[in-house]
């Protein structure tokens, strides 16, 4: 009888122990994050409309972040259903918006603190390059822009920039994201960063060219631009031999590749932008801006050129803006 009593109680116990481990919870750690999409399915799941995708983790789940064109961006969860869309800005200086044009594929930035951000580079034209962060999490876009004039490239450059950034400005108060962007501003060899004074001269150069595109091809009215007086331009003009008119003084000379006539208001000082031309590189092929003279009363300036063996002029009135020509 104490044998089966001693048995009862063993089988007893393990009963009770196999019953433990059956009801016991068992410990559970962190899961493991599926494996990121490639570059390719994310594409394959933002569709057509698409220009670039790329997964995102979140909620320890895969998205997609796909962008469209303008800077639209649309979140899919990992079936490719819609979640929301974003319109990024477009960072520019232009009266209109411009259609930007990516440089770079979109990637992931997770080194700034414990944040993760998608990162952008685009260009506008040929004279804005931006690169921007945008966090998902609170919906937050900064973005940092280098603007002025396009220069010869180097071979394997998509793009040269002579100029500079509103974010280099003195008395900003950045957050981390745009400091960490205009760090890299200043670390991009294809990013050439000139003087405010040689900038306001290249604002005025490209605005002049715009304004008068039939300059030198039959346009009877030209637009003159006033310069600002802290351009290397007025500083250049101040130095330069000047013609004398009636109320007004001109100088030719030539400055950040452009041959240029200025003129000032005497009563005043004010300085205008009235011709621009490339630089003659060839001066006995190509047509060359030799001389400028005042005549009649005084207000009409006139500009003389070489071309091989023959001459021709140009009359502009300062008074009317107007211009006529002959030979």
């Amino acid at each position: 009888m104490k044998r089966i009593r001693y048995c009862a109680i063993v089988c007893t116990g393990l009963l009770l122990a196999a019953s433990c481990s059956i009801f016991r919870p068992r410990p559970t750690g962190p899961q493991e994050p599926p494996k990121p999409f490639s570059r390719e399915e994310a594409m394959a799941l933002a569709g057509e409309t698409a220009i670039d995708a790329i997964c995102w983790q979140k909620d320890g789940k895969n998205h997609v972040l796909a962008l469209d064109k303008g800077l639209e961006l649309r979140m899919l969860s990992a079936d490719g259903k819609l979640e929301y869309t974003r319109s990024i800005p477009v960072y520019t200086l232009a009266d209109e918006t411009p259609v930007p044009s990516m440089l770079a594929p979109i990637e992931i930035i997770d080194t700034l603190g414990s944040r993760s951000y998608l990162h952008l580079e685009y260009l506008n034209g040929d004279s804005e390059y931006v690169e921007a962060l945008y966090l998902p999490e609170e919906d937050i876009v900064n973005q940092v822009m280098f603007y002025g004039s396009p220069v010869q490239r180097s071979e394997g450059e998509a793009y040269r920039i002579e100029g500079t950034s509103p974010e280099f400005m003195e008395g900003l108060n950045p957050t981390f994201e745009v400091l960490w962007l205009t760090g890299r501003l200043k670390e991009n060899p294809s990013l050439i960063e000139i003087s405010k004074a040689d900038l306001l001269t290249d604002n005025s150069i490209r605005w002049w060219l715009e304004k008068n595109p039939s300059a030198e091809s039959g346009a009877s009215r030209l637009y003159f631009g006033q310069l600002d007086p802290e351009s290397s331009m007025v500083a250049a003009y101040k130095k330069a031999r000047k013609e004398k008119g009636k109320s007004s003084n001109a100088a030719l000379f030539d400055i950040r590749g452009y041959t240029v006539v200025v003129a000032s208001n005497r009563a005043t000082g004010d300085c205008s932008l009235v011709w621009c031309e490339p630089v003659c590189k060839n001066r006995k092929r190509d047509k060359f801006l030799n001389n400028i003279y005042f005549e009649g009363n005084g207000t009409t300036l006139v500009l003389y050129w070489y071309k091989g063996s023959t001459t021709f002029k140009y009359r502009i009135s300062l008074a009317s803006q107007t211009v006529s020509r002959s030979k």
